[in-house]
């Protein structure tokens, strides 16, 4: 390789650690402007053995998607914690680009929520609903709302 390509890819951060971290990961033999790409994409070494350790084995472009849509380890673990584990990747993705966080789902189930599928939480956040607004949905009817009553309330212009 020419020494300004070593100085390229030494400079979006790919050294010999991390080439050597991907391989023992198993990702060997990537071309080099794949290993640029996704260092640059933040996919470290680390990320790509948390994951592991919480039971996703990806391909590397499928940790390069997540790692883009915001799926970090701590949001992984969060979801977990709640109940969420095993998800496929894809429906974590989806969760966290339609806005559903682990604090907001936490929330949710703390309002006695506390069977929601990952769609409910979609569709609670898409239609506008915090906690907060939940809360409130609720104190108005003196009992804990359906979810179907809160998305036909927002949908109303409830505030």
């Amino acid at each position: 390789m020419p020494i300004d390509e070593l100085i390229k890819v030494r400079d979006h951060g790919v050294t010999p650690e991390y080439v050597r971290g991907l391989g023992d990961a198993g990702y060997s033999k990537l071309p080099i402007d794949q290993v640029v790409e996704v260092r640059d994409h933040g996919v470290t070494t680390e990320y790509v053995r948390d994951m592991r350790q919480l039971g996703y084995s990806l391909a590397i472009d499928e940790l390069v998607r997540a790692r883009d849509h915001g799926v970090t380890v701590e949001y992984v673990r969060g979801m977990a914690s709640l109940g969420y584990c095993g998800q496929s990747m894809n429906a974590l993705i989806r969760v966290r680009d339609h806005g559903v966080t682990s604090e907001y789902a936490k929330d949710v189930k703390a309002l006695g929520y506390d069977t929601l599928t990952l769609d409910d939480l979609v569709t609670l956040r898409d239609h506008g609903l915090t906690a907060d607004r939940i809360r409130s949905a609720n104190s108005r009817a003196g009992t804990r709302l359906p979810i179907d009553m809160l998305k036909s309330l927002a949908a109303g212009g409830m505030r």
